[in-house]
């Protein structure tokens, strides 16, 4: 319910409703004291309805209405703030801040008030942010909440309109600060132009530049794990691939990259997870890619090389194929589903069960076999 004054304004300024937990109070002291207090209020000047909106909400509040009542419409501001809060000289603007309408709970305003009076370090940041945006909402209150310290600075928040995306740059902040050594302030000035959406080629410049222990494997004898960003930058630009853009990726924990210590090779893993009834779920790197410079496949004599090597350190060799007492041909030629028997990005690879002999070099169906077949099948379909 929304009320407002009946009478003719005095002068041009607008009518501005007064609804909720106001309301019900100001109503209240309506019927204690017979004064109107609704209409009055309702075309008042904004400092005016931004003081009783904050002193409705104090202690103050709910003192004697007699006495509280005028001082409503007339009382100087400062004194009427002091008598509620006591004597803070920085409220006032900041509830100006606020602008002509209440918050929509009451208890926001104490909030206010003990952010005033903070003396830790968090309260102050918060104290400062609230000083410097254009508008105070409860927005801004979830949006201030929602941010780590890193990130509780003016320019942060005056790019942030809602909750949800405060709740997403932190998240983005705590992936950075992950991997990469950033100072608050840094951190903070890096996402401030771009808080309500970080595009990814940012995310990725940042972690080519600053990026650290991003791959959690080991190097040894055969592999050098890609683990900081300038590794990943150099081999990329050194052998043409496109690292510097899969780095984001890396630090995701989707995939991880090794360098063939013996040849010019990159190995591509990617992180796969199974889970078995009764079983807690299993998380495995599967080999997905070989890749020479200039993204050229390597021979099917070295793919075969790396990939025993990478099985024998423990990574998965995934595929999917036939029934292994059956000939790969056969499958082939006239399976229904495609058989998958190469390796997700290699095409050297073979799944171990069957024969060694390579795709390309198989017969093809022997005409009177195929015929045979066809017949088969035009039977089969008669009887059905």
């Amino acid at each position: 319910m929304t009320r407002i004054a009946q009478n003719p304004r005095a002068d041009d300024r607008p009518i501005r409703p007064i609804a909720g937990w106001a309301l019900r109070r100001l109503h209240s002291l309506e019927d204690a004291t017979g004064l109107r207090l609704i209409g009055p209020l309702a075309t008042a000047e904004t400092s005016r309805r931004a003081v009783v909106f904050a002193v409705l909400a104090s202690r103050l509040g709910s003192s004697d209405p007699g006495t509280l009542a005028p001082r409503l419409l007339s009382g100087r501001l400062r004194d009427l703030l002091e008598d509620a809060y006591g004597p803070f000289p920085g409220l006032l603007p900041i509830l100006r801040r606020i602008g002509p309408d209440p918050l929509p709970v009451s208890w926001l305003y104490r909030r206010l008030l003990s952010l005033v009076r903070a003396e830790d370090r968090r309260g102050q940041k918060e104290l400062r942010v609230l000083c410097t945006v254009p508008r105070i909402t409860i927005e801004t209150f979830r949006i201030i909440d929602a941010l780590p310290d890193e990130l509780l600075y003016p320019e942060v928040v005056a790019g942030l309109s809602k909750f949800t995306q405060a709740q997403q740059l932190a998240d983005v902040a705590r992936f950075l600060r992950r991997y990469c050594p950033l100072p608050d302030r840094a951190l903070a000035r890096l996402l401030a132009p771009v808080a309500n959406e970080p595009p990814k080629a940012m995310l990725a410049r940042t972690l080519v530049a600053f990026g650290r222990d991003i791959t959690p494997l080991a190097h040894d004898d055969d592999f050098e794990v890609l683990r900081d960003g300038r590794r990943f930058a150099e081999l990329g630009d050194k052998m043409g691939l496109c690292l510097r853009d899969r780095i984001l990726d890396a630090a995701l924990g989707l995939t991880a990259y090794l360098r063939y210590r013996h040849e010019p090779c990159v190995a591509e893993l990617r992180r796969i997870v199974t889970e078995t009834r009764g079983e807690p779920p299993r998380h495995d790197w599967m080999i997905d890619g070989l890749y020479m410079t200039d993204n050229l496949p390597p021979t099917k004599t070295l793919a075969r090389e790396i990939l025993a090597r990478l099985t024998r350190r423990g990574f998965v060799r995934l595929a999917m194929t036939h029934s292994p007492d059956l000939p790969t041909w056969l499958s082939e030629h006239h399976g229904d589903t495609t058989v998958w028997l190469s390796f997700l990005g290699c095409e050297g690879g073979r799944l171990g069960g069957g024969d060694d002999t390579d795709p390309d070099d198989l017969p093809e169906t022997p005409p009177e076999l195929m015929r045979l077949a066809q017949e088969f099948e035009e039977m089969r379909s008669s009887l059905v």
